[in-house]
């Protein structure tokens, strides 16, 4: 669905909107769908990649940016340990992250890899993992991570719920009506988006962090 249809949806379900909360409407459906793809991994996000590490340094930054999770770290020789805390964990660990060695852990912080130890020479890294979609902002871009007959459910009514979130807040009940059934009708739409995504998940086995 074009990203002009999707922002007459959403005015419409807005109803009664001012002027200054029409003109966010481009922004709050996009912050959508990173909430979307935040909640549910899609195919269309993923990425598989190469990187060099850098002799002197612990980091490196991945070759596609707007990272959001990594699925696979690894060498010709097999896999390398990221760590479940990031980069806190990783440095309870090594402080300094000067250990000078292959590399055995890896840690995503926004779009860098930090990895201990650091070779003294370059270390190919083969790298999978998941990014959030980019913005739309002309008129015919389409929501393209997300699967055609989906689309509209899912951008309209998370958008309508980020919307009202905010529009409700300080009630005098303390409810947000509007919010709670754009949540509700949202879900509905999650649990298709997520069937669909299961048929195409890979079957990755899941890091954990041992020293």
């Amino acid at each position: 669905m074009r990203f002009s249809v999707l922002q007459d949806e959403v005015y419409i379900g807005l109803k009664d909107a001012s002027s200054e909360v029409i003109d966010r409407i481009p922004m709050m459906i996009n912050q959508a769908r990173n909430e979307i793809s935040a909640e549910v991994e899609l195919p269309a996000l993923r990425v598989l990649s190469s990187l060099n590490t850098i002799p002197g340094q612990a980091w490196v930054a991945l070759p596609t940016g707007n990272a959001q999770r990594l699925l696979f770290v690894g060498t010709s020789s097999g896999r390398i340990s990221a760590v479940d805390g990031g980069l806190v964990d990783l440095l309870s660990v090594y402080p300094a992250l000067d250990q000078v060695s292959a590399v055995e852990y890896v840690a995503l912080e926004g779009s860098v890899l930090y990895y201990q130890g650091s070779p003294a020479v370059a270390q190919a890294l083969i790298i999978y993992y998941t990014t959030f979609p980019t913005a739309m902002s002309n008129s015919s871009d389409q929501p393209t991570e997300l699967p055609e007959p989906l689309q509209r459910g899912l951008i309209l009514h998370k958008t309508l719920e980020l919307f009202y979130d905010e529009l409700e807040e300080g009630m005098e009940d303390g409810q947000k009506i509007n919010k709670a059934v754009h949540e509700l009708e949202y879900k509905k739409y999650k649990t298709r988006l997520e069937e669909w995504a299961a048929k195409r998940r890979p079957h990755v086995i899941t890091s954990s962090w041992s020293v």
